[in-house]
């Protein structure tokens, strides 16, 4: 199985140097040295920067066990700092298992939960990123599979008809929707190639107490 997080942050007014700081502040409120510091992105082309990531090698985040996205304060407390922060953590690109999360303002606008075949959790605001998995060609996707599955496609034309995720639901299925969010958000990509342990960058950190800043990372 291939495993694979990030966090990706607002880009604030004040350009990387605020959204810095306001990481090194939401890190002082986590347990585990999250979020890290400012890994790929730069105001110009970016709307967001990415100051997190998970890669196969790493254990999974805090808020990715359970799961439970309300745990996780640091990205709440960014949020409010800078405006807006998405985050996720998959397994097989989310066809296994995925988890997506918005926070907006210092509150957690948004969780999505896939796993076992559908949508286990829908809660919040749809999210702008949400639409690509109602277009047409998702669509006649999903009812290939549905035909190959013998599923009733009906199903799947209702939940394509209402263009909302809805818990319980096997369609749509959220094939690249980390890439959707990537797209949309006018974030970079992953940052490093191929990705270290997570401990590696960690221990790169001024400290690597939750406190610690994460400005030396910026690239």
């Amino acid at each position: 199985m291939n495993s694979t997080g990030a966090v990706f942050a607002r880009i604030p007014a004040g350009g990387l140097e605020a959204l810095a700081t306001a990481v090194t502040q939401a890190r002082a409120v986590s347990r585990h040295s999250s979020p890290l510091g400012i890994l790929a992105g730069d105001a110009v082309n970016h709307g967001f920067a990415l100051v997190d990531r998970w890669g196969p090698r790493d254990n999974m985040p805090m808020w990715g066990e359970g799961p439970d996205l309300d745990v996780a304060a640091e990205l709440a407390v960014l949020s409010r700092l800078v405006g807006e922060v998405v985050a996720f953590y998959t397994i097989d690109e989310g066809l296994t298992m995925g988890l997506w999360g918005a926070w907006k303002n210092g509150t957690l606008a948004r969780k999505l939960w896939w796993s076992d075949g559908r949508w286990e959790w829908a809660d919040g605001e749809p999210q702008p990123w949400e639409k690509p998995l109602f277009a047409p060609d998702a669509l006649e996707s999903a009812l290939l599979q549905a035909r190959e599955e013998g599923r009733d496609e009906g199903e799947v034309r209702a939940a394509f008809i209402a263009e909302r995720i809805a818990a319980g639901a096997a369609f749509p299925v959220p094939n690249w929707l980390s890439g959707h969010i990537r797209v949309l958000c006018r974030a970079p990509g992953w940052g490093f190639e191929p990705w270290p342990r997570r401990s590696e960058v960690v221990a790169q950190l001024p400290s690597s107490r939750p406190s610690a800043s994460g400005r030396g990372l910026a690239k």
